[in-house]
């Protein structure tokens, strides 16, 4: 069973709702200018087959899908727009599915420099949605990207998720989730073997340090047995998250009643602040509407509320296309009446206008004309790689162009090496003279510097030739060049 929940018609609020352990439960939050504040949090008594609409009059909730028959997969993409990167990611993840591609509701959203992909059957989907009265599903990995955004911990994060029929293992980078694996377990089966299969290869990619932080979420995460047995299999103590403590706050009464629980409410706790943000997926269109259909009196009240609101606001805008039509009228009247005494002071404005359009164009004639289209740019900075030596480096690089061509003006510093330091000005002196690229080489300036001044600052002037096409690429950079 799915994790439920949705988002409120006002934007300061969120809330979700589905199975924390056996019971199922309605959270509330506030979002405020700090961290956003848990409202409440009803334990309701759970029915695992039951419909769950009454409790969601307003709005449709959300459901958190994990374990099958959701299939999660970070792919390679470039960033795209929104649709575009679906089709990319639905051609990109077709050939590994355990269905076909057409049969999918499919999501894709950006992760840092990857692309998240969630998708799942539509038959799967229209089930849930029928079984438990929800528009729309989110994935876990969104709900703990919401419980931990960018900057809310100093290096990578796992996330180990133990419920009754479900295990996953999440790595959260800056917030954003790197690697994922979720799988379906019976409920007598070990656990700690299968997270222990996932962590094998996650740190086969080397992906995860021992500097790592280590939580657990889900129903079993106080369970005494499991805990146990991933000490033993993993070697390690993962910590329950504690959404109160790191993401959100609530009341001391509100806190209390969830104490030494709240990791098993932290995926709910998720889902309320992404509020489906991150990934949507939908079931097929009509869903909703064969629900309705299901309630006559119910989709007949609708039907009428929205004619009413129709009939509203047509007549509300042929109101205001007649008020915009008798203010249109006056105002083309009232330009009239002092249209003389404005002339004179117009044709002064249009004569002072065209004086100063005449100043501004004859500076425009006498300024010099721009140079450089000439320069192969790129071929410039490769002659400057090649021609330095060792003991020195650049600090800045300045080019002007005028009408005498192009000029650099390159300022760098010796690495101290003692005596060596004017031979290496010297030796950078003779390479950029010797280049294709610069002429009229010559330094402007040298002096010591450094805390010890036991360096040597310089800075040196040359010209930089145009025509010069590729004479310090390499191979590999003029094949790239000519691509």
């Amino acid at each position: 069973m799915g994790v439920f929940g949705g988002r409120l018609p006002w934007t300061a609020y969120a809330s979700a709702a589905g199975r924390a352990g056996r019971a199922e439960t309605l959270i509330t939050l506030r979002k405020t200018s700090g961290k956003p504040r848990l409202e409440s949090l009803h334990e309701l008594p759970g029915r695992p087959d039951g419909r769950r609409a009454e409790y969601f009059r307003w709005p449709l909730p959300i459901g958190l899908l994990r374990g099958a028959p959701l299939v999660l997969k970070i792919v390679n993409l470039p960033a795209l727009p929104r649709r575009e990167a679906k089709a990319a990611a639905r051609y990109a993840v077709g050939d590994s599915l355990p269905f076909a591609p057409r049969d999918m509701a499919l999501d894709a959203w950006r992760v840092g420099d990857q692309t998240l992909v969630a998708c799942a059957p539509r038959d799967a989907l229209a089930e849930q949605a029928r079984r438990n009265a929800v528009s729309g599903f989110t994935t876990v990995p969104a709900a703990l990207a919401a419980l931990r955004p960018p900057g809310a911990a100093g290096g990578a994060e796992l996330f180990l998720l133990a419920d009754d029929n479900v295990a996953g293992v999440y790595l959260l980078e800056r917030g954003a989730p790197v690697f994922i694996r979720e799988s379906t377990i019976h409920r007598d089966a070990p656990l700690a073997v299968e997270i222990a299969r996932s962590l094998e290869y996650l740190r086969a990619r080397r992906m995860a340090g021992p500097e790592t932080n280590v939580w657990i979420v889900g129903s079993r995460a106080y369970d005494p047995e499991s805990l146990q047995a991933m000490e033993s299999v993993l070697n390690l103590r993962p910590h329950p998250f504690n959404p109160l403590a790191e993401t959100v706050e609530a009341s001391p009464a509100l806190a209390a009643a969830i104490r030494g629980r709240e990791a098993v409410f932290a995926p709910l706790i998720g889902a309320a602040l992404d509020g489906g943000a991150r990934t949507r997926l939908a079931p097929p269109r009509g869903a909703i509407m064969r629900r309705a259909a299901r309630r006559p009196v119910a989709a007949g009240i609708i039907a009428a509320l929205i004619a009413h609101f129709l009939l509203w606001g047509w007549s509300r805008a042929q109101r205001w296309d007649m008020e915009q039509g008798i203010d249109a009228a006056e105002a083309r009247l009232a330009p009239l009446a002092d249209a003389g005494a404005k002339a004179g002071e117009l044709a002064a404005r249009i004569a002072q206008a065209r004086g100063e359009i005449a100043r501004l164009e004859g500076e425009l004639g006498a300024m010099p004309s721009l140079r450089g289209a000439g320069i192969d740019w790129e071929a410039v900075w490769y002659e400057l790689a090649r021609v330095m030596p060792p003991g020195a480096a650049l600090t800045s690089v300045s080019v002007t162009v005028n009408g005498d061509g192009a000029r650099a003006s390159l300022r760098g510093a010796t690495r101290g090496d003692g005596p060596g330091d004017i031979a290496e000005l010297r030796r950078l002196v003779e390479g950029l003279s010797k280049s294709p690229a610069f002429t009229s080489v010559s330094v402007g300036g040298a002096a010591p510097a450094g805390p010890a001044r036991d360096r040597l600052s310089f800075e040196i002037r040359a010209r930089i030739n145009e025509g010069a096409s590729s004479f310090a690429l390499p191979a590999h950079a003029r094949e790239e060049a000519g691509s």
